[in-house]
């Protein structure tokens, strides 16, 4: 039954999300032409300023809508699923809670994986296409990045390949942590779109907090802090991240993911009385 849901879910979703990829498909080359004409008049003439305005803004207006817009959706989907009219649907077929919070969630991160990947994709044509960066030239900046913040011995496919998974674990650990807030809303009366907002507020305040309270006696701990001193940390040699530090990191949301799992369908059991 799971699987009938997931492509169901892709069905209803791709309506929205298919359009979305093809519009930034086909404006990335046009927008990234028009900079690259803009820059060929002149930026300082009058039409090569407005050229390049339009182009840039409206680029970056591009990614930006196309990318909350896209999270949203994911949000929008799940209250609409669970906490409306809709719902009613849902939970008449011969399913679990469990069912219905995983086909939104692996529907969801595929579409969230593919958002980025395409907006990333853009960026780097835009780039390309205005002479703004080689091919050659992203690996050696990647390198270099890394170096700084981490100074890691290991290969950057390796670095890249665990960054990706920390960043994959914590993107899922986010999805839930909105799912939590939408079903704590449903506990509500009245105001349950409002409910929800607070509540995620919350839980993101809850979980900022945690996360300093674990992790910044580590990064003091790897550096030298002096209680008492103005200054912890040395500036002379750029402060490297501690050994584990992303390894914390993924653990932690993943910890968290699995919080906001349970105490999710728990309360969808409760609330709808779905076994």
């Amino acid at each position: 039954m799971l699987g009938k849901m997931i492509k169901h879910e892709f069905r209803a979703t791709g309506r929205l999300y298919i359009p979305l990829f093809i519009m930034v498909a086909v404006l990335t080359p046009i927008l990234s032409l028009l900079f690259k004409l803009a820059s060929g008049i002149g930026k300082k003439s009058v039409v090569g300023g407005i050229l390049s305005g339009i182009s840039v803004g409206g680029f970056v207006l591009m990614i930006v809508a196309f990318s909350v817009a896209s999270f949203i959706y994911i949000m929008v989907r799940f209250y609409k699923t669970v906490a409306t009219s809709e719902a009613y649907l849902t939970f008449c077929l011969p399913v679990n809670q469990h069912h219905v919070v995983l086909s939104k969630l692996i529907v969801g991160t595929v579409w969230q994986l593919l958002t980025i990947a395409l907006s990333v994709t853009s960026v780097y044509v835009m780039l390309i296409i205005n002479n703004i960066i080689k091919p050659g030239t992203v690996t050696g900046v990647l390198k270099q990045i890394v170096n700084f913040v981490d100074g890691s011995s290991e290969s950057l496919f390796v670095y890249l390949v665990k960054f990706g998974i920390i960043m994959f674990i914590s993107m899922i650990s986010s999805t839930l942590s909105w799912y939590l807030a939408i079903c704590l809303g449903q506990l509500f009366n009245e105001h349950r779109v409002i409910m929800s907002i607070a509540m995620y507020i919350g839980i993101y305040m809850a979980v900022q907090i945690l996360s300093m309270v674990i992790i910044i006696p580590i990064l003091l701990g790897s550096s030298d802090f002096v209680v008492g001193q103005v200054s912890a940390f040395k500036m002379s040699n750029s402060p490297k991240l501690p050994a584990g530090f992303f390894t914390l990191i993924g653990g932690l949301n993943a910890a968290l993911g699995v919080v906001y799992y349970i105490a999710s369908t728990q309360i969808l059991k409760k609330k709808t009385n779905v076994r």
